[in-house]
């Protein structure tokens, strides 16, 4: 069960709050309510004892958000009067922060439809994320007992010379999704490292998987990690030691509301859908 403070910044992940100044006091007490069920009463002695607490702690994550790249959840405009601006700040002046202002906008519905997602459906969206990502190819292993790997991919990347060109070698991607409720441990990373290993060696179930496209071409082959829930601090040290990538659902958001080629120009509802559909259309093609 994610502790009262995670829950409460789920709730601000997915909530779609006007845009503009907002007071988190105001927000919090209805986050407590919605978020860990409790009455209104309790929830105004629970906002008086833990407020600077969670605004803290809400402060830390976008700060953690920004070193990982991810547009952080609202900007401070008042650090003392805990008043701020959500979403982020931005230029509306300026072409690329109209884009990614619009973008935002459909980050909290997308984070639900991940929600909603099952198992199998979380692992082709794994696919999607590396498609959007600049996959030229994927391939979603079948259901069941896939050795440990739910998908590969290729990701063609331009750069200034042919070695990382992207057309002469590419990063190669083995991917795992979990859609678990709780961070994935240390023995699920050692896991998904083995898996990788036999992948690359072409042993046991995980190599029978690897697709002609994948092991006929040359480039790096990185592991990469989707986990619904994150990970543990020992997972997330080992997986760093093993130079496999993690990523959350929130990871996968910022991915899917900023990408140019995930309908930027359609509504957020429609947005929404479009998740559903690219996810189908994967799962149709195994």
């Amino acid at each position: 069960m994610p502790s009262e403070r995670v829950q409460i910044l789920s709730w601000f992940q997915r909530c779609d709050i006007e845009q503009g100044d907002f007071s988190f006091e105001s927000y919090l007490e209805k986050a407590v309510i919605e978020a860990l069920g409790k009455n209104a009463f309790d929830a105004k002695q629970y906002v008086s004892a833990h407020t600077n607490r969670l605004w803290n702690f809400l402060l830390d994550e976008n700060a953690k958000n920004s070193r990982k790249g991810i547009t952080p959840l609202f900007s401070t405009r008042d650090f003392q009067k805990k008043i701020g601006y959500f979403p982020p700040y931005l230029d509306s002046s300026d072409k690329r922060s109209r884009f990614i202002r619009r973008g935002l906008a459909s980050r909290p519905v997308l984070l639900k439809r991940i929600d909603a997602l099952n198992s199998r459906r979380y692992e082709a969206l794994g696919c999607l994320a590396s498609i959007l990502s600049g996959a030229d190819r994927h391939l979603l292993t079948p259901p069941g007992n896939e050795g440990g790997i739910d998908f590969f991919s290729r990701i063609r990347q331009p750069a200034n010379n042919h070695v990382f060109s992207g057309s002469y070698a590419p990063i190669r991607v083995i991917g795992q999704s979990k859609k678990y409720t709780s961070k994935v441990t240390v023995s699920k990373v050692r896991e998904f490292v083995t898996a990788i290993d036999q992948a690359k060696h072409r042993y046991k179930r995980a190599g029978e998987l690897v697709p002609d496209w994948f092991s006929s071409m040359q480039g790096p082959i990185i592991g990469w990690m989707i986990a619904h829930s994150g990970f543990q601090s020992g997972a997330a040290d080992l997986a760093k030691d093993q130079g496999i990538i993690l990523s959350d659902s929130s990871d996968i958001a910022e991915i899917l509301s900023l990408s140019k080629k995930f309908y930027p120009n359609l509504s957020v509802t429609e947005r929404a859908e479009n998740l559903r559909i690219e996810v189908d259309e994967i799962l149709s093609g195994t």
